[in-house]
């Protein structure tokens, strides 16, 4: 992950493309409740019945996914964040809305976010000719970061687009729950997309506790913790997917630039192949290596670029919700 993990402050950013009207949330149909807390262990288990990847599908995922394993990205100017169509309806806007606890050093989210009723008004307004039936769509957000030592207590009652850089840490735990359900179906201009899945996002530690970031004196380092990314849907193991990094001695700089991890591995286990990122210095493109049965892969990462580090959740919630205009 990045030198600041999943966060609150990287929640935070999905509110900026939102209206931040309590009215106009209220009327987009988007609904907020208390959520549940962290998810059990149980649901971070890898699904008993995956499909089989190819090589060429490994090596596709490790090539379109390379920004995963980068250390920091660059961030992108205010002035050239995606501007959106009038009319177009942001279901997750009502974000805007929700308030940060904070105690002592510590500050957290936890929400439910049913978008249902929003995603069946945008997606009937997605132009003519195109219809959709929305059966479920619901996210939701456990979030806790830690500054140890710090005070975060001013942010208690803030809402997230008030919140701003928290204080300094030398010490920075963070755990983060990410679940999504969405039946529904979409058709227009001779093209179909059923969607029915379930979706989790975890990043923590294998007993989904908060993972530890340490401030060392050239820079940051982590060990031991997981990401998690698990899929499963309705027609068997041919719509189920699994993806877990296991960070090992990790060391990174700050940059404002796309760089890699200093040293350290990063070990992969995707649907039934495994293997490893090794890095070799911020700025030398890392080697991989995947294996399942005979079969072996040995690959070199290359930086991508367009990536920005404060939208990383946001492009997580946008890559959940088809995008219709590719109907119209």
């Amino acid at each position: 992950m990045k030198h600041l993990g999943i966060s609150l402050l990287v929640l935070g950013s999905l509110t900026a493309c939102g209206e931040k009207s309590d009215d106009k949330n209220s009327e987009s149909g988007t609904t907020i409740t208390a959520g549940s807390g962290p998810i059990s262990v149980a649901a971070l288990a890898k699904p008993s019945d995956l499909g089989t990847l190819s090589r060429a599908e490994v090596i596709l995922a490790m090539e379109s996914n390379r920004a995963d394993f980068l250390a920091t990205e660059i961030e992108e100017p205010e002035a050239e964040e995606p501007v959106e169509e009038e009319g177009d309806v942001d279901c997750a806007a009502a974000l805007s809305t929700v308030q940060v606890v904070a105690e002592g050093d510590t500050m957290s989210v936890d929400i439910n976010l049913d978008m249902t009723e929003c995603l069946k008004k945008a997606w009937s307004e997605a132009g003519e000719g195109v219809t959709a039936s929305v059966t479920k769509a619901v996210m939701s957000f456990y979030i806790r970061q830690t500054c140890v030592g710090g005070d975060l207590s001013s942010f208690n009652g803030k809402m997230l687009d008030e919140v701003g850089n928290p204080p300094e840490c030398d010490n920075n735990k963070v755990l983060m729950n990410m679940t999504s359900e969405m039946v529904a179906s979409i058709s227009g201009n001779g093209q179909s997309m059923d969607i029915n899945s379930n979706s989790t996002n975890v990043f923590g530690t294998d007993a989904n506790e908060p993972c530890l970031m340490t401030k060392t004196a050239d820079g940051y380092a982590q060990d031991g913790c997981v990401e998690i990314f698990k899929s499963v849907g309705p027609e068997g193991n041919g719509d189920n997917e699994y993806t877990k990094y296991t960070h090992n001695s990790l060391k990174w700089v700050a940059s404002p630039n796309n760089t890699w991890y200093t040293s350290g591995s990063i070990a992969v286990d995707m649907n039934d192949w495994a293997g490893a990122v090794t890095f070799r210095g911020a700025d030398i493109n890392p080697l991989y290596t995947m294996e399942y049965g005979t079969e072996k892969i040995n690959g070199t990462l290359t930086v991508p670029s367009g990536l920005y580090f404060k939208n990383s959740l946001q492009r997580a919630v946008k890559r959940s919700l088809p995008d219709l205009r590719k109907m119209r």
